[in-house]
């Protein structure tokens, strides 16, 4: 079994950033971290429960791919000639039924 230092220490990444080094820290890199960070923190504090706080800067771009960001909203009245990517969103009526909505244009929406 490691001890309780140890394992503190295992958890670290040391990471030389830069386009001709290791690249840098991304999401995928954060959640694969994320997941080890997890697992130690389990094992040291087998009965308690962690809040783990990130900064949700725009800056990082670190959306889903579908993400419903600003940037894939179209400003003319008319549907962009290329998929946005960003599906379709719905609503839960009165009655209890999911309603589905087109996001920028329906299906059916006239092009021209």
């Amino acid at each position: 079994m490691v001890p309780s230092m140890q394992m503190a220490r295992v958890v670290r990444v040391i990471l030389e950033p830069g386009k001709n080094r290791q690249g840098y820290w991304k999401s995928p890199q954060m959640c694969e971290q994320l997941e080890h960070a997890i697992q130690v923190f389990e094992k040291l504090h087998p009965d308690c429960l962690a809040l783990f706080c990130f900064e949700q800067s725009r800056n990082h771009q670190a959306v889903a791919d579908d993400a419903r960001t600003i940037d894939k909203f179209n400003l003319n009245d008319h549907p962009p000639k290329s998929s946005t990517g960003l599906g379709k969103g719905f609503y839960s009526a009165a009655a209890g039924n999911t309603i589905e909505q087109a996001i920028l244009y329906p299906d059916d929406y006239p092009n021209g």
